[in-house]
């Protein structure tokens, strides 16, 4: 590994639980089963303990049982135990073992050393290479096994203690006591119902081809922005230059019809054109499309850099990650749960139900639930979830639906919300009173 790359600094070890290690299999045999799943030869510093515990290995190959006098034994034929110190040293072993159940903590202690040794003797190869590396390939091959050189230490990291989140939990009720709410949605019902897109969760709102999924993402994505969060839009499906369109015929408020046919009035295409002016210098609103790099690793890279409080997906089951379309919308969706946990962020996603998706025959009715593409695993992974719905008759009336689905916290506080759906007018407000009587033919998913 290059031990002398060090240049007299001691590298991280810790000689207290490798030794520890070692004492509780000479102890109990049965450890050496949970310290293999864990550690190789290699991740023990100390010469002389990284010699016993192959010793040690090659006892248990042989079925034959491990303690001083077979090991001593072992590293005599070996000519090996004066090396590691003699009996006196082996004995030494088990003074420091307070208790064998502690074996797998001594040994994720053992193996995050390693972990962070292999790291530092991967940097320093890289940066005596660096000097001669031309080419961007080879700086990413570079800074790649860095990466891969740090998995490690992750691994050992022990799970949180329930009994030490207890204050968090209270600290979190006192904040909702005194009026936090998470980012909020443009629809006083929806953001009621939800308290807001609260950090490290995901809200999804699932709708058929045509009934408005993008507008919902611009719109919300905006909302928030306008509210001071830093925001991301991620459209796999439309080109930045199509959500950009959407996104200044709301804030100017000028006909999307209108816009998209090119007959603007002399009066609103010089108000569309002030809106763009006023901000050109605005910040905190970002847009990836499909000609970035819309895998998993391109994403959070683009997170990490600008720090998003929300990231608003539309079409999710487009970002490119590997497998069949049904089987690249679960890794996406579970990929961005997983992400927003991770990297603290509230994010919003958007999802297509089927094509062939049935529609409710009762006037006004959306589209079926068992009909919604990926509905259970949605229900699953989704803090909130929202259908979108549209009948032929709503779309005549500019109306569109939302109805809740799942809400993990909150309340459900009406049976949908019914929104103005007028992109000629550019209403896109919540209807004061919705239908009433309204009831679904089927049962929630999930």
């Amino acid at each position: 590994m290059g031990r002398d790359q060090f240049e007299g600094r001691v590298p991280p070890y810790n000689k207290e639980a490798e030794s520890a290690v070692l004492g509780a299999v000479l102890l109990n045999n049965d450890a050496l089963e949970i310290v293999d799943a864990v550690l190789s030869k290699e991740d023990f510093y100390v010469e002389s303990y990284r010699t016993i515990y192959g010793a040690m290995l090659e006892l248990r190959g042989s079925g034959t049982p491990i303690d001083h006098v077979t090991l001593g034994q072992k590293l005599i034929r070996d000519g090996q135990l004066e090396r590691v110190g003699g009996p006196m040293a082996l004995d030494g072993l088990t003074d420091s073992v307070a208790t064998v159940a502690n074996v797998e903590h001594y040994a994720a202690i053992v193996y995050e050393q390693a972990a962070m040794r292999r790291v530092i003797y991967t940097s320093q190869t890289v940066l005596a290479d660096a000097w001669n590396t031309r080419g961007t390939e080879e700086i990413t091959a570079a800074v790649e096994a860095i990466v891969a050189a740090s998995h490690g230490l992750a691994r050992t990291r022990m799970p949180s203690k329930i009994f030490d989140l207890g204050p968090g939990v209270i600290d979190l009720y006192r904040k909702v006591a005194g009026g936090y709410r998470g980012i909020a949605l443009p629809w006083p019902t929806l953001d009621n119902m939800t308290a807001g897109m609260w950090p490290k969760t995901l809200t999804m709102f699932v709708a058929r081809p045509g009934v408005g999924k993008t507008f919902i993402a611009v719109i919300a994505a905006r909302y928030a922005w306008a509210s001071g969060y830093r925001t991301l839009i991620v459209s796999p499906e439309m080109s930045k230059e199509e959500i950009a369109e959407r996104f200044f015929v709301v804030e100017s408020g000028v006909s999307y019809r209108d816009m998209i046919h090119g007959q603007l009035s002399d009066f609103t295409l010089p108000k569309l054109e002030k809106t763009i002016q006023d901000l050109t210098t605005a910040e905190n609103l970002w847009i990836m499309d499909a000609s970035d790099d819309i895998t998993p690793k391109g994403i959070e890279a683009a997170i990490r850099a600008c720090k998003p409080n929300l990231v608003a997906v539309d079409s999710m089951y487009d970002l490119r990650v590997k497998g069949e379309r049904r089987d690249r919308a679960l890794v996406a969706l579970e990929w961005m749960k997983d992400a927003a946990k991770r990297l603290e962020f509230a994010c919003c996603g958007f999802a297509q139900q089927n094509r062939t998706a049935e529609l409710s025959e009762r006037k006004g009715g959306g589209a079926r639930l068992g009909t919604i593409a990926l509905a259970d695993e949605i229900g699953q992974d989704a803090h909130a979830v929202f259908a979108l719905e549209q009948s032929k008759d709503d779309k005549d009336d500019k109306v569109l639906w939302i109805k809740p689905l799942k809400l993990r916290r909150g309340q459900i506080l009406k049976e949908r919300v019914g929104l103005n759906w007028d992109f000629d007018a550019m209403k896109y407000d919540e209807i004061p009173e919705a239908e009433e009587g309204y009831k679904d033919e089927e049962e929630v998913p999930f």
